[in-house]
């Protein structure tokens, strides 16, 4: 997917987003930088979730960041967000399988200085 240029942006990070030229060992894959998403799953719910990140370091160009407790969303109310990790795994790994994504927040990162 990192080298397809039919794959747009939210099938390449939600089917793993696998980076060309080595992006992903400073970075990780596509799917690991979703933040939240929100999605409407096959009963007509609406599942919006939210893992919050705090940067820890940067050693070496790679930088680390602190996973926040993932936080859930059903209908705009807020669930237990042990019954919908499974989905939250699911769906970045294999995104349109379980539901229609309609939102997705991405971390970025400072574009590196020229070697």
């Amino acid at each position: 997917h990192g080298e397809c240029h039919t794959v747009g942006v939210g099938g390449f990070l939600l089917h793993g987003g696998y980076h060309a030229a080595g992006i992903g060992d400073r970075y990780g894959n596509g799917n690991t930088t979703i933040r939240s998403l929100e999605v409407v799953v096959a009963d007509g719910s609406v599942v919006r979730f939210e893992e919050p990140r705090t940067r820890t370091y940067e050693l070496e160009g790679m930088v680390t960041y602190d996973r926040a407790p993932l936080r859930v969303w059903k209908d705009g109310r807020p669930a237990a967000a042990a019954d919908y990790v499974d989905l939250w795994d699911a769906l970045r790994a294999a995104g349109s399988s379980f539901g229609i994504v309609t939102e997705f927040t991405v971390q970025v990162y400072e574009e590196p200085e020229p070697t």
